[in-house]
């Protein structure tokens, strides 16, 4: 008998929510009464299929992904406010190619919708061979990409 309620009960352990944030969220949330859970495996496909089509430039087909308030955050501090002005900052510039490393998705208040998919590239100029390291953040609510934060880290070689 014992078993069988550890075993029922076992069923029941709340969701994990671990770690910490702090300031105020959208609508005046604040952060520090919530806690990190486990997002889904649907905003990671959306991130996955929209990586796809940014490695064949098929920018036409991304625009559905992205909400009409989109922003766009890049390495060096720049703040794009729309598709448009993302799709032009990435199509002008130096030829790059990229390893598509790994991601998931964290879900700060799950009862109010939104996720953060964090992905990992390395990033490659082929015209001079020079490698680096980039984290992008993607807030994704209902579907659409709101916001993209792209960090990077330098290579250096230890030789």
């Amino acid at each position: 008998m014992l078993t069988i309620a550890l075993l029922l009960g076992g069923c029941n352990s709340p969701e994990r929510a671990v770690g910490f944030a702090t300031g105020e969220g959208p609508n005046g949330t604040d952060l520090s009464q919530l806690q990190f859970h486990l997002g889904t495996q649907e905003t990671v496909d959306i991130v996955t299929d929209l990586d796809k089509l940014w490695a064949a430039g098929d920018w036409e087909a991304m625009r559905p992904y992205f909400s009409d308030t989109f922003q766009y955050n890049k390495p060096d501090g720049t703040q794009l406010n729309s598709f448009d002005e993302f799709v032009e900052s990435n199509t002008s510039g130096p030829e790059v190619t990229w390893t598509y490393n790994n991601a998931f998705s964290v879900d700060l208040a799950p009862d109010m919708g939104g996720e953060l998919v964090h992905a990992n590239f390395t990033i490659t100029y082929p015209e001079t061979g020079v490698s680096h390291e980039q984290h992008e953040m993607y807030y994704i609510v209902q579907g659409q990409i709101m916001g993209i934060w792209q960090y990077k880290m330098d290579i250096i070689d230890q030789e």
